[in-house]
């Protein structure tokens, strides 16, 4: 059982609960402590004042995103979850005027896209993932052959093995992404399209493949697209996410960066450039790496906060 699933409090604030015509649906089938949830069911009805209705399905917070555009509500729903609720009763407890149903990328829709206030889908494309990390290696193999009478062995070795773990990484990322049991970007992303969304396709994500709560899941490394979209008191869109432990782990700084031009994050910015501003994009590590852990259990800063709207 990992951390996450063990802990008596839910750490995923962001699927515990949802809020819909006036009630309150608390998560409560894969919480191992009835007595616990029941505590912070009591804690959330004194807070919004409203009572839990205990018998509709929750759906859990990382599985849809309501949006608002020009007037018109709606809300993105990943297409396990009409399996349990139909559209009408989605619609109605959302209070939305229209329910658009996407394919499943990942077990949510947090784990794989985030949409801003102008109708724009930033979706996670694992195939622009593999693109960029093989021209990462290019980059790498240019700049060591330029400079190699240049620079000292240590740093040759250091060249050497960050060669090395992004040629495996390419390899074994292209196996799992060809063995996984999930829809496809495509799939998502043309559901958006029809529904009149702009998508914008993101190198975001990096995982493998576990098995948690009778399902195949996703356990990230780097996962940019668990993020928290907001606006600043100037109105520009302010991203914050998950730093990427990949970049930490293969010793990808700020020199390697700005020496061969390629980083995990710098790739994830450089796709955002057009929409989201290079000084607006935060990457949040937590104390001694924290949020690494959230990203080996399954979620991120995402899942472990909650916006009220």
């Amino acid at each position: 059982m990992s951390e996450a699933e063990a802990s008596p409090y839910v750490i995923w604030a962001q699927d515990l609960f949802s809020i819909g015509e006036k009630k309150l649906y608390l998560e409560s089938r894969h919480n191992p402590d009835p007595k616990k949830i029941n505590e912070i069911g009591e804690k959330l009805q004194s807070f919004f004042g409203l009572k839990i209705e205990p018998y509709n399905y929750h759906i859990q917070g990382g599985n849809y995103i309501t949006t608002e555009y020009k007037g018109n509500k709606e809300v993105l729903i990943g297409d396990y979850e009409p399996e349990n609720l139909s559209k009408t009763e989605i619609a109605k407890r959302f209070d939305v005027d229209n329910v658009v149903e996407v394919p499943q990328v990942a077990a949510h829709l947090d784990a794989f896209m985030f949409v801003d206030d102008k109708k724009r889908a930033f979706v996670c494309d694992d195939e622009l993932m593999l693109s960029g990390i093989a021209k990462g290696l290019n980059s790498l193999g240019q700049y060591v052959q330029k400079n190699f009478y240049n620079m000292s062995e240590i740093e040759k070795a250091r060249f050497f093995k960050l060669g090395k773990d992004l040629e495996t990484m390419l390899f074994t990322f292209l196996t799992i992404v060809k063995r996984s049991p999930y829809s496809l970007a495509n799939e998502a992303i043309k559901a958006l399209d029809k529904a009149g969304y702009e998508t914008i396709r993101i190198p975001a994500r990096l995982y493998t493949f576990i098995h948690s709560n009778g399902q195949i899941q996703h356990q990230y490394g780097t996962n940019f697209a668990n993020a928290i979209l907001h606006k600043n008191r100037t109105g520009d869109t302010v991203l914050i996410t998950n730093d990427s432990a990949n970049d930490v782990c293969f010793g990808i700084d700020k020199e390697i960066e700005n020496k061969i031009g390629f980083s995990f994050k710098k790739m994830f910015i450089d796709s955002i450039a057009p929409y989201i501003k290079k000084e607006n994009v935060h990457f949040v590590q937590g104390e001694n790496y924290g949020i690494f852990k959230l990203l080996s259990n399954l979620g991120g800063i995402h899942c472990a906060s909650s916006e009220i709207r």
